[in-house]
């Protein structure tokens, strides 16, 4: 059984976090206002992660990253894969960060 650095604290999520707010339930999920018109995601846990926008699915190595168009979106979606939790909805002017 293959156990996520995160995998834990997220199936305690049981609610939406939305990076207007100060105070994640994630201790290893940050995520901070920017002015960019896109979303930024930075995998620093050191395990691989997999991450679902809508439908597209972003494989992250560890010290790596994506960054996302957010076009029409002013919130987005996060699903993280193979995690047990509802989602994770950030503002799209963010930058979320994995440690």
């Amino acid at each position: 059984m293959r156990i996520n650095k995160f995998g834990f604290l997220a199936a305690l999520i049981s609610s939406v976090a939305v990076s207007g707010e100060i105070e994640y339930p994630l201790g290893n999920v940050s995520v901070s206002n920017t002015e960019s018109d896109y979303l930024s995601i930075q995998n620093m846990s050191g395990k691989d992660v997999d991450v679902d926008i809508y439908g597209e699915i972003f494989h992250m190595k560890p010290a790596s990253g994506v960054v996302f168009n957010c076009g029409s979106y002013s919130h987005l979606e996060l699903k993280f894969i193979n995690i047990s939790h509802d989602y994770f909805e950030v503002h799209c002017r963010s930058k979320v960060v994995i440690n």
